[in-house]
């Protein structure tokens, strides 16, 4: 029978170093994530803060119930951290395809003259821009003409 739990709590043990180094990698990633969106003055995102500290408490409750001998303690925390880390890693595959779509929706070549001001051009009622072409780029911003007076 003990040899039964000794396995049992080498599984979970083994279980939690991975998971840990998972969820450091995410957190990583998280904080990367927060630094840059400080440097553009936005915040990160509560919900994701909060599930980042609770992957972080899972975790230590998780080994706190390995070093106890509790293995369903620590098979349950395990399994919550484990959710946790998913959760926030959703988030980071759906930020990073929103950065990926914002990357290929945006303008590639934006150096201009300084003297050449940027503008978007003037929407008709429907929301279409006046005089565009048909859809052949995926920006709205063109160089204003110099006027001649």
């Amino acid at each position: 029978g003990g040899s039964f739990l000794a396995s049992a709590e080498a599984e979970t043990r083994e279980h939690m170093m991975l998971l840990g180094a998972h969820a450091v990698a995410v957190k990583n990633r998280i904080d990367n994530l927060r630094a840059e969106q400080n440097r553009m003055g936005l915040g990160l995102r509560a919900d994701i803060a909060a599930g980042v500290q609770r992957m972080e408490y899972l975790l230590d409750q998780t080994e706190d119930a390995i070093k106890r001998g509790d293995a369903e303690a620590a098979k349950k925390n395990l399994s919550n951290a484990e959710r946790e880390t998913g959760k926030l890693e959703s988030y980071l595959g759906r930020w990073a395809a929103g950065q990926a779509a914002w990357e290929s929706y945006r303008p590639r070549h934006t150096t201009r003259p300084s003297s050449v001001p940027m503008t978007t051009l003037p929407l008709d009622s429907a929301g279409e821009a006046e005089n565009a072409e048909p859809a052949s780029h995926s920006w709205s911003l063109v160089p204003l003409r110099a006027s001649k007076t």
